[in-house]
């Protein structure tokens, strides 16, 4: 994501915490731990948050609860992002994609539709490739996977990695992760409305920025273009039924890239919402919930 610099912060940051709700659960895998929640009863529902600077399983704080009637929800903080471990690894859209598996097969223990969020919703579709009967359904909201984002061309700086993950990079990732950085991010980036953009809800990004010593090495990674993983031929071999939702607003990834993705597999169908950017379902939870409630009906 691209963000203005300031200066070094000034203060702590609170504890990360998930306001996602429901039971919160720990996942060992590959000597890593896992923050996960589970909520409500019926079918298995896997949500998968975007990798964006401060992201975490809050991102679905507004939509879990919704879908927990009806469905049993599970939300997971990624490896590298919010309360799970953070270690330094070299951290691509595969190794996301096995983590995902592993956590279908061990933690949820059934066949489950997924909803995944940006740079998410190709792992989940790498995943959904790796075990079809594993992975049901698939939602996938302003996805990426089929080329890469016109945004990052040309602004990538192949040493912005290396500088990152030194032992100097943290002084780095304090001012790329700044409270005025994640504001701008969570303004021009993920919400359309801005009243949304409150200071707890920055204060929450800031936390899960900043929480453990690891915490720069996963979103090096992001800033360096390792998560735009191509997935195109994964994506037009999928069965499984797909639904593609985007923000009109999107600029980053715009909502023009959704006809690659409806010609990319006919299995898909789309759905924009008006008002809305990267986060469809955090600016328009209960319409969100009605659509995603729809199709997961309409295809049992």
């Amino acid at each position: 994501m691209s963000t203005p610099g300031s200066s070094h912060p000034q203060d702590e940051p609170e504890r990360a915490s998930s306001s996602v709700g429901g039971r919160e659960g720990h996942f060992a895998w590959q000597g890593h731990d896992i923050w996960y929640s589970q909520q409500g009863s019926g079918p298995p529902l896997l949500m998968v948050h975007a990798p964006t600077l401060g992201g975490s399983s809050s991102e679905w704080a507004a939509t879990a609860r919704m879908l927990s009637h009806g469905h049993s929800v599970f939300t997971l903080d990624l490896l590298g992002f919010g309360q799970s471990s953070k270690p330094l690894l070299h951290y691509t859209g595969s190794l996301y994609a096995e983590l995902l598996l592993a956590f279908r097969r061990e933690v949820v223990g059934k066949p489950a539709d997924v909803v995944a969020s940006g740079y998410a919703s190709a792992f989940a579709i790498g995943a959904a490739a790796e075990d079809p009967d594993g992975f049901v359904r698939l939602i996938l909201v302003c996805p990426t996977g089929l080329s890469p984002l016109p945004y990052l061309a040309g602004r990538l700086d192949p040493s912005l990695f290396q500088r990152l993950i030194s032992p100097h990079g943290q002084a780095l990732y304090d001012r790329i992760a700044s409270r005025p950085a994640l504001t701008y991010q969570l303004q021009t980036q993920l919400y359309h409305d801005q009243r949304l953009v409150t200071p707890d809800l920055v204060e929450q990004h800031y936390a899960a920025a900043h929480q453990g010593s690891g915490c720069r090495y996963a979103p090096a990674a992001l800033l360096a273009g390792h998560l735009d993983w191509n997935v195109r031929d994964s994506y037009g071999g999928l069965h499984q039924p797909l639904l593609i939702l985007w923000g009109e607003q999107a600029t980053h990834n715009p909502a023009t890239n959704l006809v690659d993705f409806l010609a990319g597999n006919p299995e898909a169908v789309g759905r924009v919402f008006g008002q809305a950017r990267l986060l469809p379902h955090a600016d328009h939870p209960a319409r969100f919930h009605q659509v995603c409630n729809d199709f997961l009906l309409a295809k049992g």
